[in-house]
């Protein structure tokens, strides 16, 4: 079974700007993909499976954007770029900017 086939919503890449504010830091970082569920990104330092963390993406016209509460489910060096770690989160509340997610094929 692919990783496409075990996830339970579709993912998208996306142009959207991404902050992260976890416990003790905030980062920006480069968003890989988004789906209904959550995210996948790059970013300049690790973050620990289980933090709770604040999302904000904004749309490069700075117009729309979301914030939402989210736990990391993985974080880990990134192969290409041993300088940063890729960190899939999971959204636990979607505060504002639901309509930015894209449509996870139940709807």
């Amino acid at each position: 079974m692919s990783d496409d086939e075990r996830r339970q919503h579709p993912r998208i890449g996306s142009s959207l700007r991404c902050w992260l504010r976890g416990e003790s830091r905030t980062v920006y970082a480069m968003l890989r993909d988004l789906s209904h569920g959550g995210l996948c990104l790059r970013a300049p330092t690790t973050f620990q499976p289980g933090e709770v963390a604040e999302v904000l993406l904004e749309d490069p016209h700075h117009t729309r954007r979301l914030r939402a509460r989210a736990e990391v489910a993985w974080s880990h060096p990134d192969p290409h770029n041993p300088d940063h770690a890729g960190t899939g989160l999971r959204f636990i509340e979607v505060v504002e900017g639901l309509e930015l997610l894209p449509l996870d094929g139940r709807e």
